[in-house]
């Protein structure tokens, strides 16, 4: 007697286990596999760019093919006609679709899906990414991560992505992406050289002794194998050392805001500035204090001339030097003097991590 109560006894504690899992812990959902839609990145152009905190608002569940066609041309993205007929034949009837949109580094940075949590009493979704993360950064490619789920799932529920990432350490004796944007007044042939091209590492595409490229109005470029980009990417193993006598101080929570104010200053477009934050919003927002300098076009000048044929009317290079410290503290304020575009016109950023 006494063993039978004992096995109702260990049996009831087990379930009792059992039920309070379910009820705290997240429910995990063996989902299909994402699939990963590459697509070019010149075809694909974020509504309202300079406002960052919207890019979550890409993340949606998709109930149909008219709703993922909408997707598409809210956002102004193209697929390839076999990706467009993979779309019209899903599972419509028994799956919606959660889709994920997310930039990634063409230089090497390794994304992979990871799962996706499901919080029901919440009406929340989790899409966990790994990632290893790269120092330089070259042309984005953007991807669609694609998630089928059961029906009971709806636009209810929240989409929220979150990263685990594997960070690695950045040498602060490099420039980290120096990149070129060109845009002639007619479509033009360009030349781009540098007066000590012996200090670049990594280049894209690939620097033998100078870039030549067709340039258009609106910054394509192309080289002579008709491939295109949307602008040279570098970087270089010196740069000038900084002392931060004078610059900004940069909190984690004002990151955003200052980048967006001193890069209009600086004379970047929108598209520029979203290009810009995106990879250096991550670096600032790591630190709770920074100091930030920024090098400009006659200082780089001087360091490393960027030769540039026929020359630009207008010449824009930043290059932002950052510097993680330990509280709040007051500096000079470096004076910026508004940037006009005029004319011709190629614009370089890039920037320095301190120890």
């Amino acid at each position: 007697m006494k063993t039978k109560n004992l096995i109702v006894a260990i049996v009831a504690v087990l379930l009792a286990i059992i039920l309070s899992t379910i009820l705290i812990f997240p429910k995990v959902i063996d989902f299909m596999k994402a699939k990963e839609q590459y697509y070019e990145s010149e075809k694909y152009e974020i509504s309202n760019p300079e406002d960052l905190s919207r890019r979550k608002e890409h993340n949606r569940l998709i109930e149909s093919y008219e709703d993922y066609k909408n997707y598409l041309s809210i956002y102004n993205i193209e697929l390839y006609d076999n990706d467009l007929e993979d779309i019209e034949e899903k599972n419509y009837d028994n799956f919606n679709y959660i889709i994920v949109f997310i930039p990634t580094n063409s230089c090497g940075e390794e994304i992979k899906y990871d799962k996706t949590l499901l919080y029901e009493e919440e009406k929340e979704i989790k899409v966990i990414f790994k990632a290893q993360e790269v120092c330089g950064l070259c042309a984005y490619e953007y991807l669609l991560y694609e998630i089928a789920v059961p029906k009971t799932i709806d636009y209810s529920y929240t989409i929220n992505v979150e990263w685990d990432k594997e960070e690695v350490y950045c040498d602060p004796n490099v420039a980290y992406k120096p990149i070129l944007y060109i845009y002639p007044e007619q479509k033009t042939n360009i030349k781009v050289d540098f007066a000590k091209e012996e200090n670049l590492t990594t280049t894209y595409p690939k620097f033998n002794k100078e870039w030549n490229v067709v340039a258009h109005p609106n910054g394509d470029l192309y080289d002579s194998n008709n491939n295109y980009y949307y602008a040279l990417y570098w970087e270089e193993k010196e740069y000038s050392k900084v002392d931060f006598i004078e610059g900004f101080y940069v909190s984690k929570d004002n990151s955003i805001n200052f980048l967006e104010e001193k890069l209009s200053i600086l004379g970047l477009n929108s598209k520029e500035r979203n290009e810009f934050i995106m990879y250096w919003l991550p670096i600032l927002e790591k630190n709770e204090h920074n100091l930030v300098y920024f090098e400009l076009t006659n200082e780089l000048q001087k360091q490393n001339e960027l030769i540039i044929t026929p020359q630009p009317d207008t010449l824009i290079r930043i290059r932002m030097h950052v510097k993680q410290i330990d509280k709040e503290t007051n500096i000079k304020e470096q004076k910026l003097t508004k940037q006009e575009r005029i004319g011709y016109t190629a614009v370089e950023w890039g920037g320095v991590i301190h120890n």
